[in-house]
């Protein structure tokens, strides 16, 4: 779907395998760049505790760079915590793609019409907060800094960094049930999650999830140096006109 026209089947392909193990990654909050922790003076012991909100809108940009390629596509959305979420997203190639996710139901339109599709998590998995969410990165964290001051949407916020690695992450959260070729990539993986929290209200103005992976060969195929980013800016907190419901 983020695949620009032209790229080579095998970009294609190592692309898609790229956003898979991103969403993996994000799915436990947490982001991957190559490069090492500055500033050693700055870091701390922990996050701060964030405030939850029950709503907000969002502002996203995502960049996925494949060896000498790269993709981006924006959009914006909004959601109600715990479980819905409604989002648009432009990408390269002109297409904008719909999505409304209401509990376990997830409705997709590609501009034509639009289908539901029905993803049951496992059983054992609840919904959790952004919080909860924030909390979970201080168990995997190899190192906490604090960045300092900066101003997100005209407000001043405290901007953190999170590093930890593919290895790290697995160690502390387990396999995820991943085949052994994408845990062997996972693995190689050094994650970074900037988070900018806000100083008077607590909440979570923005954070950016970069996942980067050497140039590795598995199972005889080479995997070129890439890179996911996602920057979501959220505002409009606990605005009472967001709704979200099922399109059909």
């Amino acid at each position: 779907m983020m695949v620009r026209q032209g790229m080579s089947r095998f970009g294609e392909g190592v692309a898609r395998r790229c956003m898979i193990l991103m969403m993996m990654l994000l799915a436990v909050a947490l982001l991957i760049v190559p490069a090492t922790p500055v500033a050693a003076q700055d870091e701390v012991d922990s996050l701060p505790p964030i405030n939850e909100f029950a709503s907000a809108r969002f502002d996203l940009l995502t960049t996925v760079r494949v060896g000498d390629e790269q993709i981006s596509s924006y959009g914006q959305g909004s959601t109600i915590l715990p479980d819905r979420v409604a989002v648009w997203v432009s990408v390269d190639d002109g297409i904008v793609v719909y999505l409304i996710q209401i509990g376990t139901v997830v409705y997709i339109n590609d501009g034509t019409t639009w289908e539901r599709t029905d993803t049951p998590p496992p059983a054992d998995v609840e919904p959790v907060t952004v919080g909860d969410q924030v909390a979970e990165l201080n168990d995997v964290a190899t190192a906490i800094l604090r960045v300092g001051d900066a101003v997100v949407r005209d407000v001043p916020t405290t901007h953190y960094q999170v590093w930890t690695t593919g290895s790290r992450l697995l160690d502390v959260e387990g396999d995820l049930g991943l085949p052994t070729e994408e845990r062997e990539l996972i693995e190689q993986a050094i994650i970074k999650y900037d988070l900018w929290i806000g100083q008077e209200d607590g909440f979570l103005h923005q954070q950016n999830a970069v996942v980067s992976f050497p140039e590795t060969e598995i199972e005889g195929e080479v995997f070129p140096v890439s890179e996911v980013s996602t920057l979501t800016t959220y505002y409009n907190f606990n605005d009472p006109t967001i709704s979200i419901e099922a399109p059909i």
